[in-house]
């Protein structure tokens, strides 16, 4: 059975990217463009590893990050934030907020692959 990831983004167009790009490398793909629901899919199906966009509307990664480390049953699941933000100097925030990694967008396809092979 394929390893699962939960792709959390408000776009569209990265979240489609995402989907193809986790299939096409042998995974079950779970997509959502709201972090509530993120929240509750990941609480229903478990996943293996999470994506999350930082910067959404509503509810963003940071607070999708800490509902998800407060819920016992999903809190040991690896968290990978994307955001362009990284490429700014915040990565370095990111990671000391607790995030596994971070992915920069535009992401480079090979890194992207890279790193979550790596949390799987």
């Amino acid at each position: 059975m394929p390893k699962k990831i939960l792709i959390i983004d408000d776009d569209e167009e990265s979240l489609k990217l995402f989907g193809t790009i986790v299939k096409c490398n042998g995974y079950e793909a779970v997509e959502t463009m709201d972090g509530l629901e993120g929240i509750r899919l990941a609480m229903a199906q478990k996943p293996d590893l999470i994506l999350v966009d930082i910067h959404m509307p509503g509810i963003n990664g940071f607070e999708v990050f800490k509902i998800m480390k407060s819920e016992p049953s999903i809190r040991d699941i690896p968290i990978i934030a994307l955001t362009v933000y990284s490429m700014m100097g915040n990565k370095n925030g990111i990671l000391r907020a607790g995030f596994d990694d971070c992915i920069e967008k535009p992401i480079i396809l090979k890194e992207f692959v890279k790193i979550i092979k790596a949390h799987l």
